[in-house]
């Protein structure tokens, strides 16, 4: 059995045709050996012909990218990692830091919290009494005074958040070589998510 091989513009394989399946391979296609089509089977995405030395060999796939498209990987990474960070919510330490609070942040975390602090400054809630708070690991009583400066925690870390995220996405724009893409660390300059708290 002879095995032939078809491939893109780029030398990744587009399509295998064993003799015992196909009679007569497509035009243009190249003949491989068993071991070497067992190699790129192996390595889905991650093997292309070497035409020069009439091999198969593996790759890193972002090799054959254009700087633009590894920029944008980036970007989308940056991205994400903003986008999972603030989903992760903070944690609260108390003033005693003995005690930790984890706070998922989300629109409607941030819509009770306004609401409540509306509560008390409409005056319908007496801003003496506390409300009963769930917290991702723990009940929690909160007043007033707790509602206001979480709020300012959670803005703050949010926009702590985007600011990492624009700074990245100007060091990403100055990326000119596959050299400068390999060597960026898409994971410093994000904020810490613990706070600690004068009011709890």
């Amino acid at each position: 059995m002879k095995i032939y091989m078809t491939i893109d513009e780029k030398g990744l394989p587009s399509g295998f045709y064993p003799t015992n399946v196909h009679d007569i391979p497509p035009k243009g296609a190249i003949e491989i050996t068993k071991k070497e089509w067992e190699f790129a089977l192996n390595r889905p995405g991650r093997v292309r012909w070497d035409g020069k030395n009439s091999k198969m060999v593996e790759f890193d796939p972002d090799e054959i990218c254009s700087i633009e498209e590894l920029k944008n990987k980036l970007l989308l990474q940056a991205k994400t990692k903003r986008k999972n960070i603030i989903k992760e919510g903070i944690k609260i330490i108390n003033k005693d830091g003995d005690k930790n609070f984890l706070l998922k942040i989300d629109d409607q975390t941030k819509t009770n919290i306004e609401g409540y602090i509306d509560l008390y400054e409409s005056g319908i809630k007496d801003k003496g009494l506390a409300v009963k708070w769930k917290f991702k690991n723990c009940w929690q009583n909160l007043t007033y005074n707790n509602f206001i400066e979480i709020k300012k925690i959670i803005f703050a870390f949010i926009e702590a958040a985007f600011k990492a995220e624009a700074s990245h996405t100007v060091e990403i724009k100055k990326i000119k070589t596959y050299s400068e893409y390999i060597k960026y660390n898409i994971h410093t300059g994000w904020p810490d998510n613990s706070y600690k708290v004068k009011t709890l």
